[in-house]
């Protein structure tokens, strides 16, 4: 976790994640293993984060959303509906994209 990350009361975030900075993890949210969240992210309040996702940055992840494993949400977008796994989503708000089986970091 990076300076001037904010994670609230009672977040998760697991083993190996990457919080950059000014990113903020809401209260109840949890955020799975292998993730990264990059600047200016922001995951709102008892949702969830897949693990090995990546969300870019400046992304909006409303409360109460969950978002699959292995996803990828493209910089900017504001995710307002529930993403399955293993997809790429993108826009304002936050449409499918395309499906991804693996990501290559």
């Amino acid at each position: 976790v990076f300076p001037y990350a904010s994670i609230g009361h009672s977040a998760w975030v697991g083993n190996f994640c990457i919080v950059k900075p000014y990113v903020r993890v809401s209260y109840h949210a949890k955020v799975g293993d292998l993730s990264l969240l990059s600047p200016y992210c922001f995951v709102g309040s008892y949702s969830h984060v897949g693990k090995e996702t990546v969300l870019y940055t400046r992304t909006t992840i409303s409360p109460k959303i969950s978002i699959g494993e292995r996803c990828v949400v493209y910089a900017h977008s504001v995710v307002e509906e529930n993403v399955p796994s293993n997809s790429i989503v993108k826009g304002i708000p936050a449409r499918y994209s395309k499906r991804t089986e693996t990501i290559n970091w």
